[in-house]
This record gives structure tokens, sequence and C-alpha cells, in this order.
């Protein structure tokens, strides 16, 4: 008795369904085609991205001041060395860069885990038109003082 009441649309469906998807899929897929390498485009644009060399050097003193080996002599004109790659790998890598920001993030976290927060200083002024008080202002200093324990908590998690 429930066979004559379902509706028979599912048997016609189907069909259609299933060739729906399967151009989908077709439509998914793609071609691999083999093509020579262009070294000399590549070469202009490693040159391009070398004119300001000047950021790079930057970044090479900060590594080497920050105890990281790095080549004496930065020269990417001359050819590229392997130590002279891994500074533009590093230089250039955005996941690292991003990284590198967490750390930064995480340290100044890390110095400032258990500091009270800087106090506010405000002024306010305003100009009423009543004969009272031609003009009226008001100073505000704003002051968080911990009491609750929070700073002992933000030191513990900081490490």
């Amino acid at each position: 008795m429930d066979n004559l009441k379902r509706p028979r649309r599912t048997r016609v469906m189907l069909p259609g369904l299933g060739s729906t998807f399967a151009l989908i899929a077709l439509a998914g897929c793609q071609s691999y085609e083999r093509v020579p390498l262009e070294l000399a485009d590549h070469r202009a644009a490693l040159d391009a991205r070398l004119a300001a060399t000047e950021p790079i050097s930057d970044f090479v003193e900060r590594l080497s001041e920050a105890g990281n080996q790095v080549p004496e002599r930065f020269d990417p004109n001359d050819g590229l060395s392997p130590a002279e790659g891994e500074v533009l790998a590093l230089f250039y890598n955005p996941d690292l860069r991003l990284a590198r920001l967490d750390a930064g993030v995480a340290l100044a976290t890390f110095e400032t885990a258990g500091l009270w927060e800087d106090p506010q200083f405000g002024f306010d002024g305003a100009e009423i038109l009543s004969p009272s008080g031609p003009f009226e202002y008001g100073l505000t200093l704003s002051l968080t003082i911990p009491i609750s324990g929070r700073l002992g908590v933000e030191k513990d998690r900081a490490g």
C-alpha cells in the first residue's frame, strides 16, 4: 500500500542526477602539458625582486645580529651561493614572515605579562549656552587596579 503512494519521479531523476554529477566531475578535471622552463624570464623576475636589495641587506644585518649564520658578503649579482639562497628564501617566504610576526607577538605578550595597564588621562570640554556658566570642562584619570589575581595568572600563562 505504501508503494502506491510513493511518487515515481525518483526513477526519472536518478539518471539525470547521475549524469549531472558526472559532468561536474569531468569539468573539474585538469590536463597537464609539459612546457620547458623559461630561465631568462625567471632570472628577469628575480632581478626585478632584487632591485631593492637594501631591505634584504637590512634583513641580513638583523639575522647576523640575532646570531644566525649569514654570508660574509651578500651580493646576488655574482650568482647565489647556498647561504645567499637561504637568506633570500627566508626573506621572500610569506608563511615564514607570518610565523616570525606571531613569534614577535608572543614575545611581546611574554614581556608585558603581569604588568599593570597604562593609565588613561582625558579632557572633556563643552560650551554651554546658558547664563550660569559659558564653559564647562572635566578632567579624568582612569586607572585599573588589579585585585583579582589576574596579573599572576597572566605571568603563569606566559611562561
